[in-house]
């Protein structure tokens, strides 16, 4: 923060609101930043994991979270994965697609076939609709610290089920 501060006119701060894409994570690293869950892995497991990551990182603080969409490591070009995890991320706050330079990391839709094309269109448009939405839940999130990402068992603290459902989550 000390560096953004001194690099940040204060007049500009006024007229946006800025947002922090951080690496960091000790203490204190949830309050501005734009979290996220590390260099995943390129497969199956890894996507799956994901929605309890997620949820789950408003726990510490965390309710704008992101990962690499489609993995940043270790891929072999399986397009079918690559929509499932773009078809995943319309449901994530931060739609952040990164990977690691390998011609089996490709994140750009149209280096695909035209039937994942064509899905991740579809999925594209439907985030697009999700915009107003979802910057209005994480400008609450701002103002009232209510997590536009939440596990089941905020909504629900009483009931079991809520804490075994645990790739299930609340999306605003």
């Amino acid at each position: 923060f000390d560096i953004s501060s001194r690099t940040v006119p204060p007049e500009a701060l006024t007229l946006r609101r800025p947002l922090i894409l951080s690496r960091y994570g000790g203490l204190g690293s949830h309050r501005y930043p734009i979290g996220f869950s590390g260099d995943t892995i390129s497969d199956w497991t890894h996507l799956g994991m994901l929605p309890f990551i997620t949820s789950t990182a408003s726990n510490s603080g965390f309710g704008w979270w992101s990962h690499d969409v489609g993995g940043f490591m270790n891929g072999n070009g399986d397009g079918e994965l690559y929509t499932r995890w773009i078809q995943y991320s319309v449901f994530s706050p931060i739609v952040r697609m990164h990977a690691h330079k390998n011609q089996f990391e490709e994140r750009r839709p149209w280096k695909y076939g035209i039937r994942e094309r064509e899905i991740c269109k579809r999925a594209f448009e439907m985030r697009r609709e999700f915009g107003p939405y979802i910057y209005a839940g994480n400008w609450k999130y701002y103002l009232e610290s209510v997590p536009f990402v939440m596990p089941v068992y905020y909504r629900y603290p009483r009931s079991k089920e809520s804490y075994i459902c645990c790739n299930q989550y609340f999306f605003g």
